[in-house]
């Protein structure tokens, strides 16, 4: 893993640079709006180096998702041959493209743990993207792209959150 340098963004208070993942084989777009290099940095770290339990969740997950939206577009697309998308297959199928760095609003960047989403392309349809969304050591959601924060507690019970479903 390696960080370009981080710079301030042409947005107000906001930071970006680019991520060098080895984990995925892939540069990964960073973002973080009202916040500093340092917690855009220990954001993108914490995603290249997630712990095999949330990553074992987070494809279960994707799998669900994917499958669900093959299904439902199995007449529109052509996926390749893909014939099922599964646990095993997910993370082979998906491709980070960027990360946004969301801080806590009454915390300090210090105090708060590492929380993101990551926008992820779908290989076989690179229009559709997934999303999943971290705080700390806990996934929060996944499924269709939506820019959900991490923050947000309510989004854990909702129907269309694949952690649900996996």
């Amino acid at each position: 893993m390696s960080l370009t340098e981080i710079t301030e963004s042409g947005f107000y208070n906001a930071v970006e640079g680019i991520l060098h993942s080895d984990r995925f084989g892939c540069d990964i777009s960073l973002f973080g709006k009202k916040t500093g290099e340092g917690y855009l940095t220990r954001c993108a770290e914490y995603f290249e180096q997630l712990p095999d339990g949330i990553l074992h969740t987070l494809a279960a997950a994707s799998a669900a998702y994917l499958s669900d939206f093959l299904e439902e577009h199995e007449d529109e697309l052509d996926v390749g041959g893909l014939t099922e998308v599964t646990e095993e297959n997910a993370l082979s199928l998906l491709v980070p493209v960027q990360l946004t760095a969301v801080p806590h609003e009454l915390l300090t960047d210090e105090d708060a743990p590492p929380a993101f989403g990551v926008k992820l392309m779908f290989r076989p349809v690179p229009d559709e993207f997934v999303e999943w969304t971290v705080c700390g050591d806990d996934p929060v959601y996944v499924g269709e792209y939506r820019e959900v924060s991490p923050w947000n507690e309510k989004i854990k019970s909702k129907k269309w959150n694949y952690l649900n479903k996996a």
